[in-house]
């Protein structure tokens, strides 16, 4: 674990690593996401049970992993054909 802590410190120190982190971290606190406004929409106006929107976000999560795995056998394919395979998934 001191091993990893030391490549992420080392990581850290290059511009293009820490310049990046900065920028996803004021992105973050800059930017509003609609997953709030999401939230309230399925569980208070659809009236989503909290298992349906658990089930909702793990179908999402496991979906994006599988594009990701789809993309790492077929390097060849498009981007955009990926993101096409795993909204079907």
């Amino acid at each position: 674990m001191k091993r990893n802590f030391v490549l992420i410190y080392r990581s850290i120190q290059w511009k293009e690593i820490y310049l990046l982190v900065i920028f996803f971290i004021l992105d973050g606190l800059t930017s509003p996401t609609f997953e709030d406004f999401e939230y309230f929409f399925l569980m208070n106006i659809i009236m989503l049970s909290k298992f349906m929107f658990a089930m909702k976000t793990l179908i999402v999560q496991i979906s994006m992993v599988l594009g990701v795995f789809i993309y790492g056998i077929d390097r060849e394919l498009e981007v955009r054909y990926a993101l096409i395979i795993n909204v079907f998934i």
